[in-house]
């Protein structure tokens, strides 16, 4: 971690989240409420919308891609379930770029059972991902962003959500 990091921040609400995402990427700032659903494709290529904005109950959204080396640990520990994203009272989705930006196959080998992927070229835009893997931790009904960051496990998740519960919306 940089010096920058070690010191107090006075910047508003940001801070909690910069604790945890890589220090050479710079995190949009994001209101609350401004989630939007999305809207892509299945493994199957069928279309898929995820509603998002005023659901319940929470919503982790994490961007993965089929050819990030970074992304290979997160791939692994969902579908082995060696370590399992805590609040269960959260749902998972995993969002994809487009099946254009995929790798359809290697998707298919790497989805783990039991959690909604959907492929969303469009949803990396709306929600500005600014780096691979990034996920996102929405508030239920508010949609108001809890979490966010860059995690090179599921244990970075965990603790990242877990923290984020406990201090409530950023």
């Amino acid at each position: 971690m940089s010096a920058a990091y070690d010191q107090p921040r006075h910047d508003g609400p940001r801070q909690r989240s910069e604790a945890i995402t890589h220090a050479r990427w710079k995190v949009p700032p994001r209101l609350a409420g401004d989630a939007s659903d999305i809207r892509g494709t299945d493994l199957d290529n069928k279309p898929i919308v995820v509603r998002i904005r005023g659901m319940a109950p929470d919503s982790l959204l994490l961007f993965l891609s089929s050819d990030c080396l970074a992304c290979s640990g997160i791939w692994h520990d969902l579908r082995t379930r060696l370590h399992t994203i805590p609040n269960p009272a959260a749902r998972t989705v995993i969002v994809t770029r487009g099946p254009d930006s995929e790798n359809l196959a290697r998707l298919q080998a790497l989805a783990p059972p039991g959690i909604t992927l959907v492929m969303s070229t469009a949803a990396w835009h709306d929600y500005q991902i600014p780096a691979v893997p990034y996920f996102i931790h929405l508030a239920g009904y508010s949609s108001a962003v809890i979490s966010e960051g860059v995690p090179t496990k599921t244990a970075d998740v965990a603790s990242a959500t877990n923290q984020a519960d406990r201090l409530g919306p950023i």
